[in-house]
């Protein structure tokens, strides 16, 4: 096949780049798309095969679609338009044929500044109408009012927007306009649809309407409700919209919209003829659009019924605009049901919905007031265990809500998929709902704004005949993109034996996942694998006590610099002991560069303020007295002795030699302590749970220390934005390990080289991967 034709195949830039392409205008049999990814990277891809290039309008798509450039394929050349810069890019089409993948890096490398979008070109426009309709009009009323003038700007272009809106779900929309003069409207109308005087681009409100309202409407959604003593004079951009920490509102992003409605479709794609989809938590309605649009893209014939709920009438103002719109362009039969109410006030959610989809409400236990918690605690009854979030809440309705066949597609909290708390819940969803699709995007920044953990989940109620997908990426800004585009590439046929490992992200056939209350997270499929050979060793928990380490409840001030403590007067200097903090573990060495007041174990405790500033007369002036009002506030100590540790593991910190690691960390965070001087602080000591590994301490120091190490714990643990390893016991109680014995050939050598690693001696790096692999049972060399 040659490559001319390759590019003029919408499926080659499907496939190849796992992007997903919409029509660009909507269209029958139209031959411009927008293909979609996530936050960047979007592109127009024009195969008309139009050899003329008009400049105002490759530009005028792409930044009314809010994409970065505008592709147009050709006969020989591919023309390349970023909506920034006057001329287009010209490269050879058959350069990029061969070179595909590298192409769209490229245009992702090279995305124009958002500070000139066209969402930051209407977010300007709505400030305008909020001053002009002046201080009596809220930020509601004032969004409606925004919304009229948009839809007659767009009627300016024979659209009749206005006459496919139902204004009766918009009351105040049509009076609060038109209490602008003629003049304000003809100005704010003439902003929506001319020419910019400087970079000369014009904006087509159908495609602002079709690709960019999503993001739009959520910014002005944060205007309205979450900043409102904002500046009507900020900047044109509006502030990235993240999460009302009232509401534990997370706005979706529409990488991951786009892909739970993919995959919920995908999982059940013998769809009765009418369908009915619900979100409980609805925003501005992305997720029931998105349903919409991908129906109509599968050729959905039957009557579509599309209910909303949420607590914010200005999302609900957003959400009927956005899906009257859409609604008028899909030429499907649809109605729109839209409330205004709490989902968790409702007993049941009896809609009928064959497709539920929903990103509910983030809030953690602390976060909720009394009538959230008794709610959380009221519906999930026995279920509920220790502290569980607001969203569980909606993910076991939704699961109970579905009939026969019903799918549920979810984005939720990380925590949902592998927390304690949550065994007998997962285990109650999987009696009812078998997974399709289970993901773990490891990146915190996948919300805009918002440091959230997130997954995904899309299960059937019903029987599936193959092993769900089990989807997963790094802590890495770019890894859950990636991720998500090479799910989007698999083919059906593919996913029953799909196995894929970029690294950075995994994406596989997981045959278990998702079947009972154990951990839902997926991992790794490095990980994966190798938990499938080992799995029958014995874990951490049987074999050592992992304790977390002393809180001292104010670190700022009872930890030192080594040279501090060597500066204090001699008799001072008893109270303190090598601390283990996140830098102290070096390669499996310790150091001591800190240090921590420790007044308890024999001879150190001080009963009295008085005895406290005679023996300890430096350090109480200089870290302690100045500081007595934050150290009184601290929890778990007694108002007449404010000096003392909050929680010192007295127990722990007298055991002598033991292990020790890092509160964060991986292979390398795992050190030996010979003479048991070291006080854990942001760290957990190991000691053996029996005699029968006792003295094999030094050797299991060659094994946790081991690369292996990290592939194991990237099975059983959580990653950090920096990619460190969470070394709780939480986790690592799950790390298989082999039960070693003192007189085995095995551990005398394991025990020589993690000497050698204590002291930080070169060591035998060829012997160490041959006796890990034989210590662990592996046939291979690690």
């Amino acid at each position: 096949m040659s490559t001319r034709l390759l590019l003029n195949r919408l499926d080659t830039w499907r496939t190849e780049l796992g992007l997903m392409p919409v029509p660009l205008f909507g269209h029958e049999d139209e031959s411009r798309y927008v293909l979609l990814n996530g936050g960047k990277g979007n592109f127009c891809l024009d195969l008309a095969g139009d050899g003329q290039d008009d400049a105002g309008a490759e530009r005028d798509r792409a930044w009314s679609a809010d994409v970065g450039h505008y592709v147009k394929v050709l006969q020989d050349q591919v023309h390349v338009w970023r909506w920034d810069q006057s001329s287009a890019e010209i490269i050879k089409r058959d350069l990029v044929a061969n070179n595909i993948v590298q192409f769209q890096t490229y245009l992702e490398e090279r995305q124009p500044s958002r500070t000139s979008s066209v969402v930051g070109h209407f977010i300007s426009i709505y400030r305008q109408v909020r001053t002009l309709l002046g201080s009596n009009v809220d930020g509601s009323g004032a969004l409606q009012a925004f919304l009229y003038l948009l839809a007659c700007a767009d009627d300016s272009n024979g659209n009749s927007s206005v006459s496919h809106i139902d204004w009766n779900k918009l009351p105040r929309a049509r009076e609060l306009a038109e209490s602008l003069t003629q003049l304000q409207r003809d100005g704010i109308r003439e902003e929506m649809v001319c020419t910019r005087p400087g970079d000369r681009l014009t904006p087509i409100i159908p495609l602002v309407l079709r690709h960019a309202s999503g993001r739009l409407f959520q910014e002005a959604h944060y205007l309205v409700e979450l900043d409102p003593q904002q500046s009507l004079f900020g900047a044109p951009e509006a502030k990235p919209v993240g999460r009302d920490s009232t509401l534990g509102a997370f706005f979706t992003p529409s990488p991951l919209v786009r892909t739970v409605v993919e995959e919920a479709l995908k999982a059940q794609p013998a769809l009765a003829a009418d369908v009915t989809v619900l979100d409980p938590a609805c925003g501005s309605g992305e997720f029931l659009r998105e349903a919409l649009r991908q129906l109509q893209l599968r050729g959905h014939a039957g009557r579509v019924r599309l209910v909303g709920w949420d607590i914010s009438s200005a999302a609900l103002s957003m959400a009927q605009f956005a899906l009257d719109w859409e609604r008028s362009q899909s030429g499907l039969n649809v109605d729109v049901e839209l409330e205004e109410r709490d989902a968790l006030a409702l007993d049941a959610w009896n809609t009928g919905a064959s497709l539920i989809l929903m990103n509910p409400p983030f809030v953690s236990w602390q976060g909720m007031n009394e009538v959230q918690r008794q709610r959380v605690t009221e519906r999930l009854g026995a279920l509920s265990s220790k502290r569980p979030d607001y969203a569980s809440v909606f993910f076991f309705n939704a699961a109970n809500a579905l009939g026969e066949n019903g799918v549920i597609g979810a984005v939720l909290p990380a925590s949902l998929l592998d927390g304690e708390s949550y065994v007998d819940l997962r285990q109650a969803i999987a009696n009812i709902v078998r997974p399709h699709l289970i993901a773990r995007l490891g990146s915190h920044t996948v919300f805009a704004d918002a440091m959230v953990d997130a997954g995904l989940y899309v299960g059937v109620r019903g029987q599936i005949d193959r092993p769900p997908l089990a989807v997963w990426s790094s802590h890495k800004a770019d890894s859950s993109a990636r991720a998500l585009r090479r799910l989007r590439s698999i083919t059906p046929m593919q996913v029953s034996s799909h196995a894929f490992d970029g690294g950075d992200y995994s994406v596989y056939a997981a045959e278990h996942l998702g079947r009972d209350g154990t951990s839902w997270a997926p991992r790794p499929y490095a990980a994966y694998q190798l938990l499938q050979e080992v799995g029958h060793l014995p874990k951490v928990g049987s074999l050592f006590d992992v304790s977390q380490g002393t809180i001292t409840g104010l670190n700022s001030v009872f930890l030192v610099p080594r040279e501090y403590v060597e500066a204090l007067p001699k008799g001072e200097r008893k109270y303190f002991r090598p601390a283990v903090v996140n830098n102290s573990i070096t390669n499996g060495v310790l150091n001591d560069n800190t240090y921590v007041f420790y007044p308890h174990g024999k001879g150190l405790e001080i009963d009295s303020e008085e005895v406290l500033l005679k023996k300890l007369k430096v350090f109480s002036a200089d870290r302690l007295v100045p500081n007595i009002t934050a150290l009184r506030k601290r929890s778990r100590i007694k108002a007449d002795q404010w000096w003392v540790l909050s929680l010192p593991r007295q127990k722990l910190d007298a055991k002598g030699p033991k292990l020790l690691s890092t509160y964060f960390g991986g292979a390398g965070s795992f050190a030996w302590d010979s003479d048991g001087r070291y006080i854990a602080i942001q760290g957990y000591g190991w000691t053996p749970k029996s005699n029968a590994i006792g003295g094999c301490e030094t050797a299991y120091l060659a094994l946790l220390n081991h690369p292996l190490v990290d592939t194991l714990l990237s099975g059983v643990s959580n990653n950090l934005s920096g990619g460190q390893w969470n070394l709780s016991e939480r986790y690592v109680n799950h790390l298989p390990l082999p039960k070693l014995r003192a007189d085995e050939t095995i551990t005398e050598v394991l025990t020589v080289i993690g000497n050698a690693l204590a002291q930080g001696q070169p060591i035998d790096r060829d012997m160490w991967n041959r006796s890990v692999s034989a210590a662990f049972g592996l046939k291979r060399k690690v």
